[in-house]
């Protein structure tokens, strides 16, 4: 008799709780949210349900192994149950999505402090033993009963709400808007994208950085372009945070560098060009294995030296498994490859990265550059950045320079180089070439 009712306690627990985090699964969560709804429309009350998803998590189990994989989801939903309160309920409804319902909820503005609140705690490191990540999550929701008066409603508007998140960003919250007419587009904007690539139909453009005081090139960037199905242009800060999301990003930043290593390679033959190119590189391509290989690749078969190699990377992509991406940084700065820090200023900036990391260069970001001539705080911060940076032997670029009073302010600062409007706008290889190159 004992071990028929452990028989059954175990067909309990495999049938309604999920095996690797002990949290409600899917069949038991769709049967408490209609309890939910239930109770709910009796009192006249609200609750919201949220559809969680770990972003990245894929790359995160091919780069760091299952195992790993595992003990993020479990963190994760330990995090979690210590941020709900006893009327709510969490269970693992996916992989690496969760369903969480929120009791009681008043206002929007009470979802979106508790999912700030959610996203935060996530977001704390998770690892040990010199291997660790700062995973994010996405959170899309529907409030009960605006937003559905059903399970099935609930759980199909917040999921689109969800597939708007990611379709657009990562690490963000938003809230089902009453159609699925942006969901769609973001769908179609990635198809559109998907097919462009496999077609090598985007196009690569270059924008100059310029000596500040003698006005010569002193390096260029590579700047990907997409018209969409429409023929129409398509923002990079649409596009890019699209392909981040959908794992687009990885063919895409393959074929941007190969675009710019060839042609930087051609005109150093033809031409005796000497200045970098500098290539963006997102945190999800350094999370690859592989990095170094394709970047080996490339400038062995195109012949660029390495030293004419830039990669721009942006604080991101220093987070989460920060010995594996000093690992790597450390063997292409070996090639002779430079590393660049994007955007500094900005997000989650960190003094300690520019020295634990093989920095050559810092990139002031474009916000404070434009308000520097207006705004003392913003002066006193880029005449900071370029003091501390020099201090470090770090060279100083200014991005988003476009009059000539930022140009002049920025040389009696000390900056080195200028990248903007003022300067030259990004161009298609030939122009650039005319421009700046042959001439």
């Amino acid at each position: 008799m004992t071990d028929r009712v452990s028989t059954e306690e175990r067909l309990l627990q495999v049938s309604y709780f999920d095996e690797l985090t002990g949290v409600y699964n899917r069949p038991l969560f769709e049967h408490v949210l209609r309890e939910a709804v239930v109770r709910h429309r009796a009192a006249g009350t609200r609750f919201a349900l949220l559809d969680l998803d770990i972003d990245r998590f894929r790359l995160i189990n091919e780069a760091l192994g299952h195992s790993f994989g595992d003990s993020v989801l479990t963190e994760v939903t330990r995090r979690l149950s210590a941020l709900l309160g006893p009327d709510d309920v969490l269970a693992r409804i996916g992989s690496d999505e969760f369903g969480i319902v929120l009791a009681g909820v008043g206002e929007e503005e009470d979802v979106a402090a508790r999912t700030r609140r959610i996203l935060d705690a996530v977001a704390k490191p998770v690892g040990d033993g010199g291997v660790a990540v700062s995973p994010s999550a996405s959170i899309g929701f529907a409030v009960f009963p605006h937003d559905g008066a059903s399970p099935e409603a609930l759980l199909r508007h917040a999921g689109a709400a969800m597939a708007g998140v990611r379709l657009r960003s990562a690490g963000k919250v938003a809230r089902y808007s009453g159609g699925e007419d942006e969901v769609r587009a973001a769908l179609l904007m990635e198809s559109g994208l998907r097919t462009a690539i496999e077609a090598r139909g985007l196009a690569v453009h270059f924008q100059p950085q310029v000596c500040l005081r003698s006005g010569r090139m002193t390096g260029a960037e590579a700047l990907v372009r997409w018209d969409g199905p429409d023929g129409a242009p398509v923002p990079p800060d649409r596009f890019i945070p699209l392909a981040e999301t959908t794992g687009l990003i990885l063919p895409l930043g393959e074929q941007v560098l190969s675009a710019a290593v060839g042609r930087f390679a051609g005109w150093v033959r033809r031409h005796g060009l000497a200045v970098p190119v500098a290539v963006n590189v997102s945190a999800v391509q350094f999370e690859r294995a592989d990095l170094e290989s394709v970047v080996a690749g490339l400038l062995r078969d195109s012949g660029l030296p390495p030293e004419l190699l830039k990669l721009e990377l942006t604080e991101t992509a220093l987070l989460g498994d920060g010995a594996r991406t000093r690992r790597a940084m450390e063997a292409l700065v070996a090639m002779g490859v430079q590393f660049s820090l994007d955007d500094f200023g900005t997000g989650c900036s960190s003094l300690s990265h520019l020295h634990q990391f093989p920095i050559a260069q810092v990139k002031i970001d474009k916000s404070f550059v434009a308000r520097m001539t207006t705004s003392r705080p913003h002066e006193k911060i880029v005449r900071a950045v370029v003091m501390l940076a020099h201090e470090l032997d770090l060279a100083v670029v200014a991005e988003g320079v476009e009059t000539a009073e930022q140009r002049d302010r920025l040389r009696d600062f000390g900056c080195d180089c200028g990248q903007g409007f003022l300067f030259d706008r990004p161009q298609p290889p030939e122009v650039f070439a005319e421009r700046w190159v042959v001439g």
